[in-house]
């Protein structure tokens, strides 16, 4: 898995393009859309772990390449959890990957950046 440093300030991302998601309440993301049918979603939250596998449910600082529809401004699927907020990407997903190599391709900028590490399952 592919994995935001620890010493990184989350703020640098927006210097990439990366946006809180207003998609999801929580867990809390930094989202990306890098093509028509993907968008990079990083955990901003603190790790909350199962106390028996130790998995992180929130997913924090990870990089996830999902799978996902638009929608669109005017559609009635849009739920808007943020009414005041206008421009911002909606989007539903279909399914995600941890994958390095279906991920890295999309992160260019952050690994020449030295931002992103790799870490185990």
């Amino acid at each position: 898995m592919l994995k935001i440093k620890d010493n990184v300030d989350l703020k640098e991302l927006e210097k990439f393009g990366y946006s809180i998601s207003h998609v999801s309440v929580t867990p809390k993301y930094m989202v990306k859309q890098v093509d028509d049918e993907y968008v990079i979603h990083i955990g901003i939250e603190e790790p909350l772990r199962n106390m028996w596998t130790g998995r992180d449910f929130h997913d924090s600082r990870i990089l996830i390449l999902n799978h996902c529809t638009l929608i669109q401004p005017h559609s009635k699927r849009k739920i808007l959890i943020e009414p005041e907020i206008q421009e911002h990407l909606y989007y539903e997903v279909d399914y995600g990957s941890y994958a390095d190599e279906k991920i890295e391709p999309y992160i260019q900028d952050l690994l020449e950046s030295g931002l992103v590490e790799k870490v185990s399952d």
